[in-house]
């Protein structure tokens, strides 16, 4: 399962973690990859939610995603913004094409890629997502 993990303070950009749950004993969480900050929960109030990009490839190379439909539900899901998300994310990752593929609804970027090189983006559609964050949203959900 994926999840996102933050804090009341570090809650945007670099700061969430994104992450995936290998397995749950009792109340411990094992996850991969670690989390790039530490979060302690009663002290910072860390927040883990069920929101995470839907098609990630993080430190690959020549990734193809081809004829891929990915339809969010922003209505229902927490906001992730582009340095950790998108519908269609590529994070530290080189020689990518995404080809016939449709991001759609997601409460975040579309397509999205950071820290990369050689990203194509062919015949491809991303609409209907959320792009960004207002001042105001940021400070309601802190």
């Amino acid at each position: 399962m994926g999840i996102s993990l933050t804090d009341k303070v570090l809650n945007s950009g670099w700061d969430l973690s994104v992450t995936t749950i290998k397995s749950i004993e009792g109340n411990l969480l094992h996850i991969d990859p670690m989390t790039l900050r530490d979060i302690n929960a009663e002290e910072q109030q860390a927040v883990i939610r069920n929101s995470f990009p839907f098609s990630v490839r993080s430190r690959q190379t020549a990734v193809v995603f081809e004829d891929l439909i990915v339809d969010g539900n922003k209505a229902e899901n927490a906001y992730i913004d582009g340095c950790r998300g998108g519908a269609i994310y590529l994070y530290r990752s080189k020689n990518a094409v995404v080809r016939n593929c449709i991001a759609r609804n997601y409460n975040g970027d579309g397509i999205s890629f950071q820290i990369t090189e050689n990203v194509q983006v062919l015949n491809s559609e991303s609409m209907a997502n959320r792009l960004w964050r207002s001042p105001r949203d940021r400070q309601s959900a802190c």
